[in-house]
């Protein structure tokens, strides 16, 4: 900042204009991603500690991906126990286990 002759206020507050546009646009244009013959990965991100494990149930998952993910698109995620509900609700599922493979030698996932 002193190379550039700003102050911290003036770099937080077009730190915020920033963000602020970035997020309007990725609310008003934001669409649903995959479709048939498209391959989507999940994956599970902890920002912070969730208290009673908010956010981390199989309803509130399946939930987001009906809302972002269009039908007929192939998921492919870890196995994380969460995940076990998406061939029921009508997902192409596929999973692969991290601490044996990186990609599972017979799915491909």
């Amino acid at each position: 900042m002193a190379e550039l002759d700003l102050t911290d206020k003036t770099v937080t507050d077009w730190y915020s204009f920033c963000r602020e546009v970035c997020q309007t646009v990725l609310i008003e244009e934001s669409t649903m991603i995959g479709g048939v013959g498209s391959t989507v990965e999940i994956d599970k991100s902890k920002f912070r500690k969730m208290k009673y494990e908010r956010g981390r149930t199989s309803e509130e998952l399946v939930s987001v991906l009906k809302e972002w993910v269009l039908p007929g698109t192939e998921v492919i995620s870890d196995c994380w126990k969460a995940y076990d509900c998406l061939k029921d609700e009508g997902f192409t599922h596929l999973q692969v286990q991290h601490n044996l493979h990186f990609k599972d030698p017979e799915t491909g996932a």
